[in-house]
């Protein structure tokens, strides 16, 4: 039996959008994941039909960030950060922001540019939390922070980010249900760093893919800066207990840790 109402409405291209009318927010891509894949009775003019509202897709919850990493003297560590979030994403942050103070809202954001270190001083765009439709956010963060450098013998030490899906912390040998993997998301992140004074070569760029979830990293050099692009790609929202046990999914772990695991770049004192 159906017992909510919502709005159907085709675009310009007849492509249709889901608008329920009953909550605070509304956006242009994608619809709440609580309607996702549910099949509805839609009303036009002299006939009715049964629809089903699509699954929602990595691509229509996405979070792309940059983080340029500018190296300063002692401990302190500047970088200046941008992240472009889609309208399903901002939907999300926007919900959550008028649940929170402005203080817990801006603790939320610089922890997310940061990485959880401790922040000396900081400029974050503002955005207005009062919309009732989101076409999507750009956020931009300026960020001075507390990072001592890692001292080696060979030089400097500059740790690689490690794996974004935390898929290769689950062990199939201690579970006994499958896995919820949530809403389906695409997140990248790209870090930037100067190429001066980088001792040897950088890492070999890589993948991991499966039916599950794909997760790339590649390396280069490019104006004077290394870059570091990683992305996760994940249509998959749960993954059965069989799956889990499968040679697939430790063929998919074996692939990350080769690929993922903690690497370090080496620069000149």
């Amino acid at each position: 039996y159906f017992d909510h109402m919502i709005v159907r409405v085709e675009d310009s291209n007849g492509k249709a959008h889901w608008l329920d009318a009953t909550r605070q927010l509304a956006f242009s891509e994608g619809v709440w994941s609580d309607l996702a894949g549910r099949q509805v009775l839609v009303f036009r003019k002299g006939v009715s039909a049964l629809e089903r509202i699509p699954e929602i897709t990595a691509a229509e919850n996405s979070i792309e960030m940059t983080i340029d990493h500018f190296p300063s003297s002692g401990n302190e560590q500047k970088t200046h950060s941008t992240a472009k979030i889609s309208p399903l994403a901002a939907a999300g942050l926007l919900h959550s922001a008028r649940n929170s103070s402005p203080a817990e809202l801006r603790e939320q954001i610089e922890k997310t540019f940061s990485g959880g270190k401790k922040i000396i001083r900081s400029e974050l765009s503002s955005f207005d939390t009062s919309k009732d439709y989101v076409h999507g956010l750009t956020l931009t963060a300026s960020l001075t922070v507390e990072d001592t450098p890692l001292q080696t013998s060979a030089g400097i030490a500059f740790p690689v980010p490690s794996e974004l899906s935390r898929i290769s912390d689950i062990r199939p040998e201690q579970l006994d249900l499958g896995v919820e993997l949530g809403t389906p998301e695409f997140f990248s992140i790209t870090y930037s760093t100067p190429a001066e004074n980088l001792v040897g070569h950088l890492p070999v760029s890589c993948s991991a893919k499966s039916r599950w979830v794909t997760l790339e990293r590649k390396y280069s050099i490019e104006n004077g800066r290394i870059f570091i692009r990683s992305l996760t790609n994940r249509d998959a929202t749960f993954i059965t207990l069989e799956e889990l046990r499968s040679s697939e999914f430790a063929k998919l772990q074996k692939e990350i840790s080769e690929c993922f695991d903690k690497r370090l770049l080496i620069f000149k004192k």
